[in-house]
């Protein structure tokens, strides 16, 4: 083995741990998303009240937007909702949704919120630890 080639593979780990964690984030984001319609269907506009539809309403727009922008990215999209394409971004992004997911008494909601605020905060790890942004 040449020193070329050892420099070539430890070139290439951090390209590939990389690759992962960005894999590893997207899936966090479709579940998040998942969650959330999850939690929207749980609560099926329950009594009817005006804020608890409008709610329900945004949940759905949020949850369609964040897997059409892991899927794929407009570039009119980063002009206007710029702040969802940083990392810290995502993760303030992610605790409005945690926040507005939590208000129901119901054991699956509470679930909900507690895994979108944990994906929350492995956003803000993953930027302070590994410099990663989206």
């Amino acid at each position: 083995e040449t020193m070329a080639d050892a420099e070539a593979q430890a070139g290439a780990q951090p390209k590939t741990s990389r690759l992962n964690l960005v894999l590893l984030f997207r899936l966090f984001d479709i579940a998040v998303a998942v969650v959330t319609l999850l939690c929207v269907f749980i609560n099926k506009f329950d009594g009817a009240e005006f804020a608890g539809v409008i709610i329900n309403i945004f949940l759905i727009v949020f949850s369609v937007l964040i897997v059409v922008f892991d899927v794929w990215m407009p570039a009119k999209a980063q002009m206007y909702v710029f702040f969802y394409f940083t990392g810290i971004g995502r993760a303030l992004f992610f605790l409005f949704i945690g926040c507005l997911v939590l208000p129901p008494a119901e054991d699956f909601p509470l679930f909900a919120g507690i895994v979108i605020f944990i994906v929350a905060i492995l956003y803000v790890l993953a930027r302070i630890f590994f410099k990663f942004e989206v």
